[in-house]
């Protein structure tokens, strides 16, 4: 099992893709990364992380005193750096020694196989897949968690077509149902002025009882069809 500390989602991506048979526990921060460590304990094979992020790890031997606490061995560790970082990565290696780097560019076609090659000299028994990984490199899709999530779910197929449409049947047939909802609303109030204008002696009681029945069925239905569909829309 691997341990990815990378604050940047999409790197987190890029990277956990190239090793998608291995199990990769991510985070983002050194307080999240002894967590992790306690949690797991002795179950770490590597950890992967930023250079920028391994000297919050690694400072005042924190993670050396945290394994010897928890009685275990302080997993391999391999660092990774943009271009920018170099000059960060040469100093911080004058001061920590012990583990490996490697430079990141997801322009570099040749990455992936130097990434897996390296992580499998410090853990021998990593699951790879090197034909997946670069094919996955060469995405230029962004990340999951990047991307809108109910649009990458109906992309991959985990959400069927009848799901898929009913938010949109929900919105047609609203587009119907309130319009008449109204119209019967209306229908009521202008009966009920001209009732207002006309004498009692005037009025067939039992003819407007009939008539307001069937207004009420009508709006009833509607009224029951548009439950319906909020429910079906809700499950």
């Amino acid at each position: 099992m691997i341990l990815l500390i990378e604050p940047d989602k999409g790197i987190r991506k890029k990277l956990g893709d190239l090793l998608s048979r291995e199990r990769i526990i991510c985070v983002s921060n050194a307080t999240e990364t002894m967590e992790m460590v306690c949690k797991f304990k002795n179950k770490f094979d590597l950890i992967i992380a930023n250079v920028r992020f391994l000297r919050a790890v690694v400072t005042q031997d924190k993670l050396t005193r945290l394994c010897q606490k928890l009685y275990i061995e302080i997993p391999p560790i391999l660092g990774y750096f943009i271009k920018e970082d170099r000059e960060f990565k040469e100093e911080f290696e004058k001061i920590y020694k012990g583990y490996q780097s490697i430079e990141y560019d997801e322009k570099n076609t040749t990455f992936p196989d130097q990434y897996i090659r390296t992580v499998q000299e410090l853990y021998p028994g990593v699951i790879v897949d090197v034909s997946k990984a670069n094919q996955s490199w060469q995405k230029s899709e962004p990340s999951v968690e990047l991307a809108d999530l109910r649009t990458w779910l109906e992309k991959e197929g985990f959400v069927p077509e009848v799901e898929k449409s009913k938010h949109e049947e929900a919105k047609e047939a609203l587009k119907d149902i309130i319009p008449a909802m109204e119209n019967v609303l209306s229908d009521g109030i202008v009966e009920k002025k001209k009732e207002l204008q006309t004498s009692d002696e005037n009025i067939d009681y039992k003819e407007k009882y009939f008539v307001l029945k069937k207004k009420y069925e009508k709006l009833l239905k509607y009224v029951r069809a548009w439950s319906v569909l909020l429910k079906k829309h809700k499950t």
